[in-house]
C-alpha cells in the first residue's frame, strides 16, 4: 500500500502602495493539494493587474516573501508553527526559467508601457516536488511593487 500525506497551500500576493499613474492589484495564486512523495512539481497560476497611464513605462518587482530570509532565490511557504516550510518560486514564463523578483540574485523584473487600461500579467508558481513535511496550510505574503 503506498502512503502519501496531502497538504494544501496558499499564497497570497499583497500590493504594495501605490499613487498617481498607476495602480497594481495582486490576486492569490493557491497551489491546491501538495504530494510530498511525488517527484513531479506542484505548479499554479495567477494575475497581477496593472493599469498605468497610457505611454507610462513601468516596472513590476515581486520581493522575496516573508519567509525567504531575503532572497526571492529562497522563497518559502511556511506552515502556521512556523516550523515546517515549502522552498517554492514565482515566474515570469510558463516554462519556470526566469524568477520573477526584484532583478537581484538573477532574478527578473516585468517592464511595461502603460495602455490606459487594465493589464493582466501572468505569474507562474511551482514547489518542487520530494519535500517531506508536516501536514497544515502553508502561507507566504510577497509584496508587488510597481515604480514608474
Amino acid at each position: 500500500m503506498k502512503y502519501s500525506r496531502v497538504f494544501c497551500f496558499l499564497l497570497v500576493f499583497t500590493p504594495a502602495l501605490s499613487w498617481g499613474n498607476c495602480l497594481v492589484t495582486g490576486l492569490s495564486l493557491s497551489f491546491g493539494t501538495y504530494e510530498p512523495f511525488v517527484a513531479i512539481p506542484s505548479d499554479s497560476n495567477g494575475l497581477v493587474e496593472v493599469l498605468c497611464d497610457l505611454n507610462l513605462s513601468y516596472q513590476v518587482t515581486l520581493d522575496a516573501g516573508l519567509n525567504s530570509q531575503g532572497s526571492v532565490i529562497t522563497r518559502q511557504l511556511r506552515d502556521a508553527s512556523g516550523n515546517s516550510s515549502l522552498l517554492y518560486n514565482l515566474y515570469l514564463d510558463p516554462s519556470f526559467t526566469l524568477i520573477w523578483g526584484t532583478g537581484e540574485a538573477g532574478s527578473e523584473v516585468f517592464n511595461g508601457i502603460g495602455g490606459g487600461s487594465s493589464m493582466q500579467i501572468p505569474v507562474y508558481g511551482r514547489i518542487p516536488g520530494r519535500q517531506n513535511v508536516a501536514p497544515g496550510v502553508y502561507t507566504d505574503n510577497v509584496v508587488i511593487t510597481v515604480a514608474w
